[in-house]
């Protein structure tokens, strides 16, 4: 109840506060390293418990083997149901030595065996997105919504401080 009356307090002090079309092109512009999208890559996963293994299933699917039939049957990471598919992903987000090797990788390809956390890992890169810059189009709104949400938050922190700067409070021992 208290919090649904502060929510009422600062969307009636706050109120008409907006931003324009112009200030969320001007922010896109200033701020454009925020809307560019890293590079992706498509990857398929298969992780096993020795490198003996890894190495045969590697040569397997190097002779035409289909990946996602021997993700689904022999891999233990969380996506052997989907054959492995881990979908498109941020090479940042993964550990290093994953993400070096599949890096080497051009555009389409099989790593070498790789040991990381967890196990031996064999992954099948699918394809690779380049980064992007996202169109102002696509992120506008958000801007505007953003833009909006820190000047009402700055309009009611205003408002409270001249309330307490006019307050006067005496304490009595």
């Amino acid at each position: 109840r208290r919090q649904l009356l502060m929510t009422r307090l600062r969307d009636k002090i706050a109120e008409g506060v907006s931003a324009s079309e112009d200030e969320a092109v001007q922010y896109y512009k200033a701020h454009t390293q925020e809307f560019i999208t890293p590079a992706l890559a498509h990857l398929r996963l298969l992780l096993v418990g020795s490198r003996g293994e890894a190495e045969r299933l590697r040569g397997q699917i190097l002779q035409g083997a289909d990946f996602g039939a021997l993700a689904r049957e022999h891999s233990k990471g969380g996506v052997k149901d989907r054959g492995g598919d881990m979908g498109w992903v941020d090479l940042r987000m993964l550990p290093a030595a994953i993400a070096t090797a599949v890096a080497a990788i051009p555009q389409t390809g099989i790593t070498p065996v790789i040991e990381a956390k967890g196990g031996f890992y064999v992954i099948r890169v699918e394809g690779r997105q380049a980064p992007r810059e996202v169109p102002l189009a696509e992120v506008k709104d958000q801007i505007k919504e953003r833009l909006t949400a820190e000047r009402k938050q700055a309009k009611f922190a205003e408002w409270l401080e001249e309330r307490r700067r006019a307050a006067r409070i005496e304490v009595y021992l």
